[in-house]
């Protein structure tokens, strides 16, 4: 005996004129003990005799009130998922465009200044970074205190950046920088 599945498979087998004679034997068999394969095999050998004879089932009443509704529901999904992937193409295609204008116009870049052993451009070789930090410190304390404008500034700058130190390009200008009006300068 045959189950279930194997007699379905079995009667679209025969339904396609494609079955031996044990297969059909055992189908036949099945269905005298099935009822519910029976009443299966029996709609498929209805729908096929009306297809043969041309003429396609009136699907009822109920089918033909809602296909208005359920054909405008599908027409809008299908726009709705036109118009999101439109818009998705577009965003895929302006994120494309960015990264490549951002690649282009990126270029070499610059090689940074080079680092003193102590991984500082304006430690000493000798001297943490902490100690730089207090050196200049006390380099912006002693200018506040002289108060004497441009010169200075530019005098304690030397004293805590040294021309010979790395990172410092002597072709650089300096911007001309006014000293600040107080009441002794007015």
């Amino acid at each position: 005996m045959i189950s279930c599945d194997e007699a379905l498979e079995a009667a679209a087998l025969r339904a396609a004129g494609d079955i031996d004679t044990v297969t059909r034997e055992r189908l036949e068999a099945h269905l005298l003990g099935c009822a519910a394969c029976g009443a299966e095999v029996g709609r498929i050998r209805d729908t096929l005799e009306l297809l043969r004879a041309g003429e396609a089932p009136d699907p009822g009443a109920d089918y033909w009130r809602s296909f208005d509704a359920r054909l405008r529901g599908r027409i809008l999904r299908e726009r709705s998922v036109r118009r999101w992937r439109g818009i998705a193409g577009l965003a895929a295609a302006a994120a494309v465009a960015v990264l490549g204008l951002r690649v282009w116009t990126a270029g070499p870049r610059p090689a940074p200044a080079p680092m003193t052993p102590g991984g500082s451009s304006v430690a000493r070789p000798d001297e943490s970074p902490d100690a730089a930090e207090a050196r200049l410190e006390e380099a912006i304390d002693r200018l506040a205190l002289q108060d004497e404008g441009e010169r200075s500034f530019e005098t304690v700058l030397d004293e805590v950046l040294p021309g010979n130190s790395p990172g410092y390009d002597a072709e650089l200008d300096r911007p001309e920088i006014e000293a600040p009006q107080t009441q002794d300068n007015i």
